[in-house]
């Protein structure tokens, strides 16, 4: 299975998982263990458990002058302000009466505003929320000084967010991602050719390599070719040359797959237009199935 971006195949981990699939990721570091994807939903395990030590430190080591020993620190106070089960009526309440340097206070205060934001009253937000907000209060600032392709990883988060709206509850959600990270540590980091699994890769990875059968997702315009491309000429010749690589990836079978709908993290269900791409192959080449959930 091919796929023009990573997070573009963050619903088929999902739902192999479910099934009992075996599946092996060659296009790199798996979706759910990127900085940038732990760093935000550490936000929310830290919310669903206020003592996920972890969880905590990975969150505050976000914010400007706190590194690993202030991070103890912050942590060792925190623990001994919590009651023996660990109920949160106020997140900003507690994170406001305690003591940080003046470098980090600024940063402090907005921590523990957005933490009442996503979880007011102690009471969780839908998941896909809390991610949303997390990423506009404190991490979108965060990703574009320290990361150089942080177009990329917003989209991730996007995508992060519109997985995440399947969701109601906190709990579910965290399962779901446990289910996935549970999958992936157990399969082996190289899986041989005599036990069959499901081969997931970009088109990038996948170049030079052969396979009988290749499945292409969401050959749709803003997915593949991507949106940041479509305006401007010379990119989307590069897009087209990758779309290229990719249907010459098969021996014998190709499909070339796209939803009629995509689900948003801000804008509900959305109407897909097909991948510019696919009206340049002759008709004569290609049997067109439509396909729907039974």
């Amino acid at each position: 299975v091919l796929y023009r971006a990573h997070y573009h195949a963050l619903e088929l981990q999902l739902e192999l998982s479910r099934r009992g699939i075996p599946y092996q990721i060659t296009s790199g570091i798996r979706f759910f263990e990127q900085a940038h994807i732990k760093d935000v939903i550490s936000f929310i395990r830290f919310v669903a458990n206020p003592r996920d030590e972890v969880a905590f430190k990975r969150m505050v080591k976000l914010l400007p002058g706190i590194g690993n020993r202030s991070a103890e620190n912050l942590w060792n106070a925190w623990d001994k302000s919590l009651n023996e089960r660990g109920e949160i009526t106020s997140f900003s309440e507690r994170l406001l009466a305690m003591s940080v340097s003046a470098k980090s206070k600024k940063h402090w205060t907005q921590l523990a505003h957005t933490l009442e934001e996503i979880a007011p009253g102690g009471q969780p937000n839908p998941p896909s929320e809390m991610i949303t907000s997390v990423v506009e209060a404190i991490y979108d600032d965060y990703a574009k000084v320290n990361f150089t392709n942080y177009e990329l990883r917003r989209e991730d988060l996007n995508q992060l967010a519109a997985f995440a709206r399947q969701f109601k509850d906190l709990n579910e959600f965290l399962s779901q991602l446990a289910l996935i990270s549970n999958v992936d540590a157990e399969a082996a980091p190289n899986q041989t050719g005599d036990k069959e699994a499901v081969n997931l890769s970009t088109v990038h990875q996948a170049k030079g390599l052969e396979f009988h059968t290749v499945f292409v997702i969401w050959l749709t315009d803003g997915m593949f070719p991507s949106s940041r491309s479509m305006d401007d000429r010379k990119d989307l010749e590069e897009e087209r040359r990758l779309f290229y690589v990719a249907i010459t990836r098969a021996k014998d079978e190709l499909y070339l797959t796209y939803p009629h709908m995509r689900l948003t993290g801000g804008y509900g269900d959305v109407f897909q237009r097909p991948s510019r791409f696919l009206k340049e192959i002759p008709n004569k080449l290609v049997e067109d199935w439509q396909v729907q959930r039974g």
